[in-house]
């Protein structure tokens, strides 16, 4: 997957490079989140979805959620349907300094 990044975004990514300590695969899944995420700034794809997306494994991908977690860039809510079985997961992009619109 190629995403193109605008130059107002760069800043704002420059800006979480900085003031955040992520790891570079930490910071390419919130990039992807950015680009995948709906209006309302929210994603609901699987881990799965996300490994083939990035190329990596699932264990990545999960240490990566749990980074960006950590650091208030998103928060992580559990769906279920109504069964009681695990939906994927909503993924809240937090509001941060200098917001951009997905």
């Amino acid at each position: 997957m190629l995403i193109v990044l605008k130059r107002r975004e760069l800043h704002y990514y420059d800006e979480i490079v900085f003031t955040k300590k992520l790891t570079p695969f930490a910071f390419k899944l919130y990039i992807v989140l950015w680009k995948l995420c709906d209006e309302n700034e929210r994603s609901y794809l699987t881990n799965n979805q996300y490994k083939d997306i990035l190329g990596a494994n699932e264990n990545t991908v999960k240490r990566a959620f749990k980074q960006l977690e950590s650091q208030k860039l998103i928060k992580v809510k559990k769906r279920f349907d109504d069964n009681g079985f695990s939906l994927s997961n909503e993924i809240i992009i937090l509001p941060q300094k200098n917001k951009l619109k997905c």
